[in-house]
């Protein structure tokens, strides 16, 4: 829960930043859209993120708010936008947080409980300072044919 509130809080700024400053869009436009990026968006990175990369991912989120500000920019916004340079120019910020956000995801699970842990302690996590070395006499081949020989025995 605390990732999909990061993920709209991050939204939320960038297309207040994007929308709001360079495009007068109003609050309550910026807040829909961003309440809908967040919601796919936030759904395509859970399936994807863990199996396609953050690269691929980011690529998806690239096209997903762009298609989102332009589709529901058409619909919301009032005066003269124009639609296709607000939507690159909100695609591309959103693109970039994105790439931060994939990293936070990336390094936070899931425990049984509902609680995020940190990689380190999740169960099964292999750390490569906790190794171990099994100490042993070696066998020797030749002391043991000889042995064999003298106790007329095969070996």
């Amino acid at each position: 829960m605390k990732s999909l509130v990061v993920k709209f809080l991050m939204t939320l700024a960038v297309l207040w930043l994007v929308l709001g400053w360079f495009y007068a869009v109003s609050f309550t436009d910026i807040l829909i859209l961003s309440l809908v990026i967040t919601g796919i968006g936030y759904v395509a990175d859970l399936y994807i993120l863990p199996r396609a990369g953050n690269l691929f991912s980011s690529a998806l989120d690239f096209g997903l708010a762009l298609l989102i500000v332009w589709f529901l920019g058409s619909y919301l916004f009032e005066g003269p936008v124009p639609l296709a340079t607000a939507a690159i120019l909100s695609a591309i910020a959103l693109t970039i947080g994105e790439m931060f956000f994939h990293r936070y995801m990336e390094g936070l699970r899931k425990s049984d409980d509902g609680e995020e842990m940190t990689l380190e302690s999740q169960r099964g996590y292999y750390n490569r300072t906790d190794l171990q070395t099994e100490f042993g006499k070696e066998f020797d081949t030749e002391e043991a044919k000889n042995e064999a020989r003298r106790n007329d025995t095969d070996y």
